[in-house]
């Protein structure tokens, strides 16, 4: 279909008029220019026309090719027919910002974009072109394109994108596309979820070849394309949303199509819809009978985890340029110390080649992980037995894989025992210091109250015990239970010796010192008794106060009822 370019509006002279005054701008250390409604670099070059149409060419192309300077990469004149469709709850509408309220955007040098906005439906949109570094190539010569959709409203909406690229080749508008493991494609062609194509190449012609294109698509975020088409413009662009392709139909004018199916887009959400498309490269010896062209990654994509590459397509295409058939035809990748061929071998076969038939194969192939940026050099050989051999020389660069810090470090000084030192548990904080008879010593109980009925042995025998000791016949004189039952204390301090854990028990007193620790042990776990034992923070100082206490309450009830002469007649009854 010949697209002519439609009579300039009024606006679109005004727009003109508009870019009279506009800027040329270099960005300091950045390599890109911009002028008027254009940005390039020393290899491609991006417009935008009003409607934010994309246009590219070539500006010097692959410094390695003197004939693909100045190239078209895609159709379009004073405006572009590549352009993306928005759907919102079911409503479509071409994007454009040039006739939004909240019209902005412009180049932006220093990030090497053209930016722009627009809000549809409570939908605020964003389109971005950016130059890329392109896989390819190991340059800047791809072309990010990127939609971000936000959800500014208090409910969910359906949103949906449909990006369209109308390839042109140089001069031809009908160069077919180059596909891996596919082959060259004339006739329309969709490809769904994972059986989306890694990447695809188009250029003018095979031999003479000026200019090669490449695209690729987004297989590595959460939100990639449904499917992709190859299908001609004219179908395509006469659909307002999707259309089918038709198998055997000759695409024609081509055209690339990325789509992603609406589905629900919550209040606060953002969503990113891309694709890419730039300039390609093979290497290639079309001499001879048998010509042979190859593509391979210029530089190898680090995978999401960082622990290795992206899987690689390696192509050959191949061509006889005779009228004689070419028999017995195979391919081989060489050197492949240094790369795992995935679910193929390293030679393939392709039968029979007509006259002047086109034919193509592919690896897919996994670089083994550098610790280091290397390069590696491979090579594809073509032979047949009617013709001479041809062996094309290819490099894919290795980035370097950066090793994670060792997280072993960290755990040892998470896991060690020292959160739980048997420090804590030291018997050093048990001992019997505390509990000593130091405490116990009838030294404290020496006062004039009951001097030698405390320290004597004679008083640990079972003579201490009788209930002749603990008679309640010193209860009912004195009436007062309290000053009474202290004596029941004393007995205690004569048995400390044999069972200091009687000594321990008086944890009715410490309470508040067993949170300083922790839970507290039973005494069937003495390791713990430091957690509980009140006696380490000032363990004398009870025991000495409570003997002190008991002294001071008997001198004064002997002043007070005349406990002296009770003293003096249970002495007597002792002897």
């Amino acid at each position: 279909m010949n697209k002519k370019p439609k009579a300039l509006s009024i606006l679109a002279v005004i727009a003109m008029l508009f870019n009279l005054t506009a800027y040329s701008v270099s960005a300091a250390g950045n390599d890109v220019t911009v002028n008027r409604n254009e940005m390039y670099n020393e290899y491609i070059k991006m417009s935008v026309d009003k409607f934010d149409g994309l246009r590219m060419s070539t500006v010097k192309g692959d410094p390695d090719n003197p004939n693909d300077d100045g190239k078209k990469l895609l159709y379009g004149n004073y405006n572009s027919t590549s352009y993306t469709v928005i759907n919102v709850d079911g409503k479509t509408q071409k994007y454009s910002s040039m006739y939004s309220r909240n019209n902005t955007g412009g180049f932006d040098p220093e990030n090497k974009t053209h930016w722009s906005t627009r809000s549809y439906k409570d939908i605020d949109i964003r389109q971005n072109y950016s130059f890329v570094k392109n896989n390819a190539t190991g340059r800047e010569d791809l072309v990010e394109i990127k939609y971000t959709l936000t959800n500014n409203d208090n409910k969910n909406h359906s949103v949906g994108v449909k990006i369209m690229i109308d390839t042109m080749l140089g001069e031809n508008d009908f160069a077919p596309f180059r596909i891996p493991n596919v082959g060259a494609v004339e006739t329309e062609m969709s490809f769904y979820g994972d059986e989306i194509p890694e990447y695809y190449q188009a250029f003018d012609y095979f031999e003479n070849t000026s200019v090669v294109s490449f695209g690729t698509f987004d297989k590595i975020s959460s939100n990639k394309a449904d499917f992709v088409q190859f299908i001609g413009w004219p179908r395509s662009n006469s659909a307002k949303w999707d259309v089918s392709t038709k198998e055997g139909k000759l695409i024609g004018d081509s055209s690339v199509v990325s789509v992603w199916n609406t589905k629900e887009l919550a209040p606060g959400e953002t969503r990113v819809y891309k694709m890419y498309y730039g300039l390609g490269r093979f290497v290639a010896d079309t001499t001879g009978e048998l010509q042979l062209a190859c593509y391979g990654d210029n530089t190898a994509k680090i995978n999401v985890s960082n622990t290795g590459y992206e899987p690689s397509t390696i192509t050959a295409y191949l061509k006889n340029s005779s009228e004689n058939t070419l028999e017995n035809v195979t391919v081989t990748l060489n050197n492949t110390d240094e790369m795992t061929i995935i679910g193929g071998e390293k030679t393939i076969s392709v039968g029979s080649l007509a006259g002047g038939e086109e034919k193509q194969v592919s690896w897919t192939v996994d670089f083994q992980p550098s610790d280091s940026t290397k390069t590696v050099e491979y090579s594809v050989t073509a032979n047949a037995d009617n013709a001479e051999e041809k062996t094309v020389d290819l490099s894919t660069e290795l980035p370097c894989i950066e090793k994670p810090e060792p997280t072993t470090a960290e755990p040892t000084t998470v896991e060690p025992t020292t959160v739980e030192p048997t420090t804590v548990e030291p018997t050093t904080v048990e001992p019997t210091t505390v509990e000593p008879t130091t405490a116990e010593p009838t030294t404290a109980e020496p006062t004039t109250v009951e001097p030698t009925t405390a320290e004597p042995t004679t008083a640990e025998p079972t003579t201490a015990e009788p209930a002749t000791a603990e008679p309640t016949t010193a209860e009912p004189t004195t009436a007062e239970p309290t000053t009474v039952e202290p004596t029941t204390v004393e007995p205690t301090t004569a048995e400390p010796t044999t069972t200091e854990p009687t000594t321990a028990e008086p944890t009715e007193i410490p309470p508040t010192t067993a949170p300083s620790s922790g839970s507290c042990a039973t005494p069937d776990e003495p390791h713990n008794t430091s957690a509980c034992t009140p006696v380490t923070a000032n363990g004398n100082a009870i025991q000495t106060g409570s003997v002190s206490l008991l002294a001071v309450l008997l001198a004064v009830l002997a002043s007070a009822t005349g406990m002296a002469i009770f003293i003096r007649k249970k002495d007597d009854s002792i002897e």
